[in-house]
C-alpha cells in the first residue's frame, strides 16, 4: 500500500535513504516489513519496557539502521530533539485507538505530523459518521474510535485493496521547503 500512496502523491517514495518513524510500534513488525521492502532507516517508540527489550534483544539485534526505544508518546520529550520533517514517513497502525481522546493525544499526533513529511494513520474508522465511539468494559476505558479526519485534520485515502476494519488517513507536512 505504501507504493500506492506514493504513486498517488500522498507520500514520498521510500528508498534506502528514507527514514521512517512509528509511534506505538510494539515489537516493530511494521518497521521490519518496511525496512525489508525499502532498506530504509527505521525508528520506533513504544510504551512497554518488556516489549522494547524483547524487540531489541530478539527481533532487531542482527539488523542495522534502526532504533526501538521506550517512551510515552503523550508525554515524550524526545520529540523536542527531532527537527521538522526529519522523517519521510511517520505512521501509526492500530495504536492511537488505544489512547483516549484528549489534548495530549492531539499534541502527540501533531508532533508525529511535524517530524515527518507525511503522517500515515491506519486505524479503525469511526462507527458513525462524524462521531466518536468509546468502548468501556466493566467501567474501564478500552478503545477510542475517533473521527480521524474531522478531529485531527487528516484526509482519508481509499486504497485499491480493502483493508478490513482499517481506515487509511494521512496528512502531508507542507511547511516551508516541502
Amino acid at each position: 500500500m505504501l507504493d500506492e500512496l506514493a504513486a498517488a502523491g500522498v507520500m514520498p517514495r521510500l528508498t534506502s535513504t528514507a527514514r521512517v518513524f512509528e509511534g506505538g510500534c510494539s515489537l516493530g513488525r511494521n518497521l521490519l516489513a518496511i525496512q525489508d521492502a525499502y532498506g530504509c532507516e527505521v525508528v520506533g517508540m513504544d510504551l512497554s519496557p518488556l516489549g522494547v527489550r524483547y524487540a531489541r534483544e530478539k527481533v532487531w539485534h542482527k539488523r542495522t539502521r534502526w532504533d526501538i526505544f521506550e517512551d510515552d508518546g503523550l508525554s515524550s520529550t524526545w520529540f523536542k530533539s527531532v527537527p521538522d520533517r526529519a522523517f519521510d514517513l511517520a505512521l501509526s497502525r492500530w495504536h492511537l485507538i488505544h489512547i483516549q481522546a484528549s489534548p495530549a493525544k492531539t499534541a502527540y499526533i501533531n508532533e508525529m505530523r511535524r517530524i515527518s513529511r507525511t503522517l500515515l494513520v491506519l486505524e479503525p474508522p469511526p462507527q458513525k459518521p462524524g462521531g466518536s465511539v468509546e468502548y468501556h468494559y466493566g467501567g474501564d476505558y478500552v478503545l477510542s474510535r475517533d473521527d480521524w479526519a474531522a478531529t485531527y485534520g487528516l484526509r482519508e485515502f481509499q486504497p485499491r485493496a480493502s483493508m478490513e476494519n482499517t481506515g487509511v488517513y494521512y496528512a502531508r507536512n507542507t511547511s516551508a521547503g516541502a
